[in-house]
């Protein structure tokens, strides 16, 4: 996979993994499972070639390079809200204000919808290659959050829940920081809700790394590629840790990128309590 220069590397990951932690042992104690598990969401990782067989059947193999579906089409977009597909690495087309096709880096979202992104604008999907550390995270993130519903299970909030964590990771006021989620729940995709969270402060000035939600039919093409997939047992960062986990870790290290003074300990305190 594609490294960036001047962003993330592993030390600054695994220091906001280890910091994370700390925190969260510190406030919540014995009581950490309850209110604080990182394992209740999983990660869809597709394999393309046997997406392309349920689907298509042995017509599949016509597509083994690669396919493009205009999402004008109803059968084909149905055919992507298929649970072979989801968070399947894809981009997006979408038609500008003069006419033209612009393409983004993207992943097939919960509920027939798309994710993209929207400051990572490809010159030409067939030229792409794999995606890189910093644009599968914020895919993989924003598929999470979109995929869980910030509600409690059996009265308790679990603040590693994606929705609750991406909140809890990005804000430096751990005021209403419980009915923050829940305010941003209930105003269409939280992902478009929290544009901005994961931008990343560089010595060049801030990357902007934004995940964009809509419907598939709101876009114009999806195209697909063997190549945009990340490999089944590749570790972002090299850190053996939970999908949650390093969507926590990563919103954090953003944060911090920009100075913001995030609290987990003090943000996960207020969760608990204001459950």
């Amino acid at each position: 996979m594609n490294h960036e220069s001047n962003l993330f590397n592993n030390e600054q990951m695994a220091d906001a993994v280890g910091s994370v932690e700390d925190q969260v042992t510190s406030s919540l104690g014995s009581d950490r499972e309850a209110y604080f598990n990182t394992e209740s969401q999983d990660l869809p990782r597709p394999n393309y070639d046997a997406a392309l067989y349920r689907s298509f059947g042995d017509d599949g193999i016509a597509y083994g390079k690669g396919v493009q579906m205009e999402m004008s089409d109803t059968a084909d977009r149905l055919t992507l809200g298929g649970a072979e597909w989801q968070n399947m690495r894809i981009a997006v087309a979408r038609v500008t204000r003069d006419n033209r096709l612009a393409w983004y880096p993207g992943t097939i979202g919960p509920n027939g919808t798309a994710i993209y992104l929207e400051s990572h604008l490809m010159a030409d999907p067939n030229a792409k290659g794999d995606f890189t550390e910093i644009e599968s995270l914020a895919l993989d993130n924003a598929y999470l959050t979109e995929a869980s519903s910030a509600k409690h299970g059996q009265g308790a909030t679990n603040a590693a829940e994606s929705k609750h964590g991406l909140v809890l990771a990005s804000r430096a006021n751990a005021l209403d920081i419980h009915s923050t989620v829940h305010d941003l729940d209930g105003r269409g995709n939280f992902t478009n809700n929290n544009a901005g969270v994961q931008d990343i402060a560089t010595a060049n000035g801030t990357r902007q790394v934004r995940p964009r939600v809509i419907d598939l039919s709101m876009a114009h093409t999806i195209a697909i590629r063997p190549e945009f997939q990340p490999e089944s047992e590749e570790r972002l960062f090299g850190l053996d840790v939970s999908p949650q986990q390093l969507l926590v870790a990563g919103t954090l290290a953003a944060a911090r990128s920009r100075q913001i003074k995030v609290n987990i300990s003090e943000n996960i305190t207020r969760m608990v309590e204001a459950r």
